[in-house]
């Protein structure tokens, strides 16, 4: 693979900051609201809101970091790595529902709120973000004139056109009614 194919398959330095920064603006715009919201309702749900939207700020951004890491790593390695990271988010989240299940200062009703409305909030940055990236498929640099080979790149024969087929990929015969 040369230097310029790998680059483009390594992803550009930046990109996940972007995501990053994209999912973390849009979090903690609506967590600020949601927090507020649910200090309306006691001390115990502002609480609930606020651990929800850290826990949903850490979880959000395992998946980028973790693809920024192996950014370098072939293709089997990077869908491990990101196949392990969300199983062990998973496993991590579930563990602390469990644990915060039990606190008596803690409203799981808001908890799971903030969680939800956060996570949808990281994944509305993102999508923001992500239309803003500006990417280059092929290469480094924009070629803004296209180059004509000197030679006929294929230089297999050529097989001459058999004709119009029909639908099936059979030959059309002329008897068929139209």
């Amino acid at each position: 693979m040369s230097p310029a194919s790998s680059a483009s398959v390594r992803g550009e330095p930046g990109v996940a900051e972007a995501l990053l920064r994209g999912g973390t603006t849009f979090l903690v715009g609506i967590g600020v609201v949601v927090v507020a919201f649910s200090a309306l309702h006691g001390a115990g749900a502002a609480a609930g809101a606020v651990v929800g939207t850290v826990l949903a700020g850490l979880s959000m951004a395992v998946g980028p970091w973790t693809l920024h890491v192996v950014r370098g790593a072939s293709p089997p390695t990077v869908m491990a790595a990101a196949l392990g990271s969300y199983g062990a988010l998973v496993l991590v989240l579930g563990v602390l529902w469990i644990v915060l299940s039990e606190a008596p200062w803690l409203s799981m009703v808001s908890l799971g709120s903030a969680l939800g409305v956060g996570v949808v909030a990281w994944t509305a940055g993102q999508v923001r973000a992500t239309t803003r990236l500006r990417l280059l498929c092929f290469g480094s640099d924009p070629d803004p004139v296209p180059r004509v080979p000197d030679h006929d790149p294929d230089p297999a024969p050529r097989v001459p056109d058999p004709g119009p087929r029909t639908c099936d990929g059979g030959q059309q015969t002329g008897t068929e009614n139209s």
